[in-house]
């Protein structure tokens, strides 16, 4: 019997490995109880000082980076914000590792690749804008590199095997912490243009997703004028993190980006 040759108009390709491991991060997050909350950030004063900074050195200060300095920050200063519960107890971590998704140069292709940022509440806003840029690049330390290698034989195995897999990691907060982190964020807003939010589908305590950047009126000391607003959700994991301490901590946030802490020595 002949083969059916494929109907024509379209093109197949194989998944991508790294997309398996997507898939199973999505799976684990439908099994959250998570909260979504919407919010605008005012982000005038820090876009203004990069602005400017480019301008007198040629030099592109990392606009995400920031960001998650000042996330790390304010989170490291509020550990409920990336508690772990397991059972009957709630695991308060001091340090705060950030998981978030860079874009890599790959044999000459652009692909998005899991990234952590070990500490990031200890670390100054240049030290995590190396880190991004050097991951941009696929710069990794050695243990970043064996993790890795680690990882992609792993998202090659049976789903039934992943399974068993991941939960032996999940077995208690200390792993969860050491192979995929407390706090995860993502910037799907800055390959973006107009005014929009995302809504995730994360595993950990907290994820922030930055939309994106829009200009429109603000009042300021109660005049009104042009400013620049960043919208921003934030997803809780509601079994762990309360609707005024989450408050208080977005606030606390706003505040730090609002002012641009941290960039006191590129203004």
């Amino acid at each position: 019997m002949a083969k059916k040759s494929a109907p024509p108009g379209h093109t197949v390709t194989p998944f991508p490995t790294v997309r398996t491991g997507v898939v199973d991060f999505m799976i684990m997050g439908k099994k959250k109880h998570n909260v979504h909350g919407f919010g605008e950030m005012d982000v005038t004063e820090p876009r203004k000082i990069i602005r400017n900074y480019k301008e007198r050195t040629g030099t592109t200060l990392s606009f995400t980076g920031y960001i998650v300095y000042c996330l790390a920050k304010a989170v490291g200063e509020n550990k409920h914000m990336h508690a772990i519960r397991k059972r009957g107890k709630v695991f308060l971590f001091d340090d705060v590792d950030i998981g978030m998704i860079v874009e890599e140069w790959i044999d000459g292709k652009q692909a998005p690749m899991p990234f952590r940022i070990l500490s990031a509440n200890t670390k100054t806003f240049s030290d995590i804008q190396t880190l991004i840029r050097n991951a941009q690049q696929g710069k990794h330390d050695a243990e970043t590199i064996r993790r890795r290698a680690i990882a992609m034989k792993i998202l090659k195995l049976p789903r039934w095997l992943r399974v068993i897999i991941y939960q032996w990691l999940r077995r208690n907060p200390h792993s969860i912490k050491k192979y995929f982190g407390t706090v995860g964020v993502t910037a799907v807003g800055m390959f973006a243009t107009g005014s929009g939010w995302a809504i995730p589908i994360s595993s950990p305590s907290l994820t922030v997703t930055l939309g994106t950047v829009v200009k429109k009126p603000g009042i300021i000391d109660n005049e009104i004028q042009i400013r620049e607003y960043l919208n921003i959700t934030f997803t809780v994991d509601h079994e762990v993190i309360d609707g005024s301490p989450a408050a208080r901590f977005i606030a606390q946030l706003q505040d730090a980006i609002s002012s641009a802490r941290g960039l006191e020595d590129y203004r």
